[in-house]
């Protein structure tokens, strides 16, 4: 986003704060993830997918680079999830809180699945409550995404998402946590979430699998980096770790006659 030297300059006090720009409400914040633009990748990543997720663009400074997004309230009432549970409640608590307090939440839950899968697959490692927006209007109201700059996280990514919480897991062996487990921890929360829901929700990742090949992201990562005039440090190492969390994602669903496997026997 192009602005005067003014809106720059003010942009150090307005850090998570919300503030107008050229006549409109932005949120601002800091860009903490050094600098790999993960809020516009998550974005691009989410528009793919059909996810409802804020808008963000960047304004860059001489020393940093900063994310605004505009005011969800442009669109209706906006509330994050917290008005319903506490902030760090499982996927399941979040499910009853919606059945209970929201008419007509069945679309919601779908929403809410969606944005479940979509940390597992891009190793979002900080999904609570409060980065969950819900929008409404006199006749709508989904789910939004907000907040997504740990995509691609490395160390126990998933033991701090949020919605899957691993005090609700009380079938699992111990874990090491001094040990990097992310896949194993990514296992385990998708083993469990199979186990105990219906199929159509496997069908939902299985297709969002589909619609996003590593291909699809290097492409995504690359059209970012030439809109924006700019390189992605990270690039290669974010890849990988997508390359690497799919597979293991698919093994899963292949372990469960879930997935056509890529191993076929002579006959």
């Amino acid at each position: 986003m192009e602005v005067d030297n003014s809106i720059k300059e003010s942009l150090v006090a307005n850090n998570h704060r919300f503030m107008y720009i050229n006549g409109k409400r932005y949120y601002v914040k800091l860009c903490e993830d050094n600098f790999n633009l993960k809020e516009i990748i998550a974005k691009r990543l989410a528009d793919i997918l059909g996810i409802k997720c804020a808008n963000y663009d960047i304004i860059k400074t001489d020393d940093n680079i900063y994310y605004v997004s505009e005011d969800l309230n442009i669109l209706g009432n906006a509330r994050n999830l917290s008005i319903i549970s506490a902030a760090n409640s499982s996927l399941y608590l979040i499910w009853d809180a919606l059945e209970k307090n929201l008419s007509g939440s069945q679309e919601l839950m779908q929403e809410l699945i969606q944005i479940y899968f979509f940390d597992l697959l891009f190793l979002n490692s900080d999904r609570k409550l409060h980065n969950i927006m819900l929008v409404n209007t006199i006749s709508t109201m989904h789910l939004y995404m907000i907040d997504n700059s740990l995509l691609f996280s490395h160390d126990r990514a998933e033991l701090f998402s949020s919605l899957a919480r691993y005090d609700d897991l009380n079938c699992l062996s111990p874990i090491d946590w001094d040990n990097d487990k992310q896949r194993e921890l990514n296992g385990h929360n998708l083993e469990y979430f199979l186990q105990t829901s219906a199929k159509e929700y496997i069908e939902i990742l299985k297709s969002m699998i589909k619609l996003v090949s590593v291909e699809v992201l290097k492409k995504v990562i690359d059209d970012i980096e030439l809109e924006y005039d700019y390189k992605i440090p990270d690039k290669s190492i974010m890849i990988k770790r997508y390359q690497d969390n799919l597979e293991n994602i698919k093994t899963i669903l292949e372990s469960r006659g879930e997935y056509e496997s890529r191993i076929h026997k002579n006959k």
